[in-house]
């Protein structure tokens, strides 16, 4: 009788060892404490445009950039902001969700405001057409340049990765290693284990 249960132990630890094995990495990685730490999503906060921007922008001294303002506002604290930034200066960082570079308007002289509106102009426009003018989007958070005519863009408003809590997830590393460190300690004990009681199990026999 004693023989038989040990048998039937033997098999259900086998089994669960082969399981662990097969499972591989991508199991590893989810148990791991130090994966959860790293990619736990509740610790990033996000920074994008306010639901009314208040979008404006300006065409700078020297013609070779354009000055956007707009409101911003916090996924954490609900805090709106007024946010200025070159455009073409800070174009690559702004496609790829990153922060831009913030200036503050009152440091650039001569910039000239240019005109926002609904649609383009039409040729059929009483109106003069300006010569650069912006068409705005998705309520002011997206904007199309018209230069003579030709259009550039469209061109959204920021909206990166405001914080990762890279500190905190620093501080968290070393214990979450030693948990995984415990962990695997754990694992080698139960392996160990099976191994030596498969062992003596065959030579009782």
């Amino acid at each position: 009788m004693t023989t038989s249960i040990k048998c039937r132990a033997q098999r259900v630890v086998g089994f669960l060892l082969l399981s662990m094995l097969v499972s591989g990495c991508e199991a590893v990685r989810d148990y791991s404490v130090t994966h959860k730490v790293w990619s736990y999503e509740e610790w990033r906060h996000f920074a994008g445009p306010a639901p009314s921007p208040h979008l404006a922008i300006f065409e700078v001294a020297n013609g070779n950039d354009i000055l956007v303002q707009y409101d911003e506002i916090s996924d954490t604290s609900g805090r709106i902001r007024r946010r200025a930034f070159l455009l073409y200066r800070n174009l690559e960082r702004v496609q790829e969700k990153k922060r831009p570079e913030f200036v503050k308007p009152a440091l650039l002289n001569g910039v000239k405001p240019i005109q926002l509106q609904d649609s383009p102009s039409s040729t059929a426009d009483p109106h003069p057409t300006p010569a650069l003018y912006a068409v705005t989007a998705r309520g002011g958070r997206e904007f199309t340049l018209y230069r003579a005519g030709a259009a550039e863009g469209p061109y959204e408003l920021p909206d990166y990765l405001k914080s990762n809590s890279t500190a905190a997830r620093v501080l968290l590393t070393p214990l979450a290693v030693a948990a995984d460190s415990v962990m695997v300690g754990l694992v080698a004990s139960v392996l160990g284990a099976y191994m030596l009681a498969k062992a003596n199990y065959g030579s009782a026999h």
